[in-house]
């Protein structure tokens, strides 16, 4: 399990691992190393957030442990905000 987190949009009703608020989603690892993985979020999931702006974003990924993971992997997120 991995966690795709963001300071800038914790809220007190998200409960992660170690009571972090800063969860968007936990991502369950199905496939080996080095293969491609797809996820997806149902598409009626909303936060209220404060405002700010895209540059105030920062994204972690996180493993079950709550550690960032730090990988060459090719990672990508698609983030709709509206």
């Amino acid at each position: 399990m991995c966690y795709l987190c963001c300071p800038a949009f914790s809220n007190v009703d998200n409960v992660g691992p170690k009571h972090s608020s800063d969860v968007l989603c936990a991502i369950p690892i199905t496939a080996p190393f080095g293969s491609v993985q797809h996820y997806s979020m149902s598409s009626n999931v909303y936060f209220d957030v404060p405002a700010l702006t895209t540059q105030q974003l920062s994204f972690q990924l996180r493993d079950r442990d709550f550690n960032i993971i730090n990988s060459n992997a090719n990672i990508s997120f698609t983030l709709t905000i509206d």
